[in-house]
């Protein structure tokens, strides 16, 4: 292995290319750096050359160059820069630092070929980054933050190998962060968005596009929100995951989606019904809660190594448009499935004090209304924020059986039954 270093006696040394310098790596020949790398220049390698970045920050500046054997083309015909770690000579410098020097937004910027990332500890951006033709997963993580890992570019899309549930892209637990972007994806195309919104939560993503050809890119982020990105958390009938897909260029187009995900992220009352769950859209500034619909859903199987047992796969066709497209997972609202509890304590012991029906923080609209056996009114809201305690005007209600009509404000019949009040 050729080093290319300042061997010294800290991690600080580093291997600088100047602007008008390019350093060339042989045909098939691996290259060690060992310290941290900074290229103003041009760092020019043939097809299967390898360059093994041990170093700590990994920086190119946005003018420089990482070409093919030549000093003039960025192109997927260039060699592989693994990150690695430990390093031989300076230990184990834990997670390694790429600023590539792209910016998604001009589309300017220096592009890797390919990358590996054999790192347990990962890789973390720090500017956007463009590879052209594969990112190699070994070990570990690459973390977005805010920017965009953007694989492809005018001419063709670029892929992810290796990876599963251990190792992907972290796009961030915000309604805002990082993104995996596909560039070029034609009609018919398959491709896999290997993401997840924190490094334990693996969320991936496999489209195939039916329209025109277009950049598409994809995030997910924790929680489902009322409005999307904003309001209260949805708790019951959803995940705790939203994906967020949008595109590059303006108009609508059709795609097709599989959605994985483990029971790590799923509510209580999902993974109770998970089997009559689907993919529901945002749109017209609401979730789609749907009374009855086809359910194709697989075994957990997005990924390059063994299939995940406990994960559970969803299929859809997507129209995106001009604006980014939200999609989580519900479960089927179907009347019948809804737990309610009939029967509550409210004697003061902290054990089952309230009335709670957790699946109403789906609906807030909802009216929940319950009568006493005479049909008077004993207890009614607008949605179901503050579940009944058992009190009638301030006053303890009587021990007894009570009737309740629950309208959903959904379009289905309102749901109707009793509870009994014990203490």
């Amino acid at each position: 292995m050729l080093s290319l270093c300042f061997l010294a006696s800290n991690a600080q040394d580093y291997v600088y290319i100047p602007p008008t310098g390019t350093v060339y790596v042989g045909d098939k020949s691996a290259v060690g750096i060992f310290g941290n790398f900074i290229n103003d220049g041009n760092l020019s390698m043939p097809k299967d050359a390898k360059v093994y970045f041990l170093g700590k920050i990994f920086k190119n500046s946005t003018s420089a160059k990482l070409t093919d054997a030549t000093t003039v083309r960025n192109s997927k015909f260039a060699g592989n820069v693994v990150f690695q770690q430990p390093n031989p000579t300076y230990g184990d410098l834990g997670q390694q630092i790429l600023e590539g020097g792209y910016t998604d937004n001009a589309l300017t910027g220096p592009a890797f070929s390919s990358i590996t990332i054999d790192n347990p500890n990962g890789v973390w951006l720090t500017s956007d980054v463009n590879v052209l033709d594969a990112v190699n997963f070994q070990q570990g993580h690459v973390y977005l933050n805010k920017y965009v890992a953007a694989l492809g570019d005018s001419n063709s899309f670029g892929g992810v190998n290796g990876f599963n549930q251990n190792r992907f892209f972290v796009t961030g637990t915000g309604v805002t962060g990082g993104s995996l972007k596909i560039s070029s994806l034609a009609s018919c195309c398959i491709v896999t968005y290997p993401i997840g919104p924190t490094n334990r939560l693996y969320t991936p993503l496999q489209m195939r596009n039916t329209g025109g050809k277009n950049d598409f890119y994809v995030r997910a982020f924790n929680n489902v929100y009322s409005n999307a990105t904003s309001g209260t958390i949805l708790t019951d009938t959803t995940l705790k995951v939203t994906w967020d897909i949008h595109t590059a260029k303006p108009g609508t187009t059709e795609v097709e989606v599989l959605v994985q995900n483990d029971k790590d992220v799923e509510t209580a009352t999902f993974s109770s019904y998970r089997d009559k769950s689907y993919i529901s859209i945002f749109r017209n500034n609401q979730w789609e809660q749907m009374g009855s619909f086809a359910l194709p859903q697989t075994p957990g199987t997005i990924t390059s190594s063994a299939a995940i047992y406990t994960a559970i796969m969803h299929f859809r066709k997507i129209t995106i448009g001009n604006q980014p497209m939200y999609i989580t997972k519900r479960a089927r609202p179907i009347a019948q499935k809804y737990a309610l509890s009939n029967a509550f304590s409210p004697n003061g012991d902290g054990i089952n004090d309230r009335w709670t029906l957790p699946f109403l923080e789906s609906f807030p609209a909802c009216r929940v209304q319950l009568f006493d056996r005479n049909g008077g009114i004993v207890f009614t809201s607008q949605g179901y924020s503050n579940p009944w305690n058992g009190t009638r005007n301030g006053q303890a209600a009587p021990v007894g059986t009570y009737y309740y009509v629950i309208d959903l404000r959904n379009g289905e019949k309102p749901l109707t039954g009793y509870v009994v009040l014990l203490r």
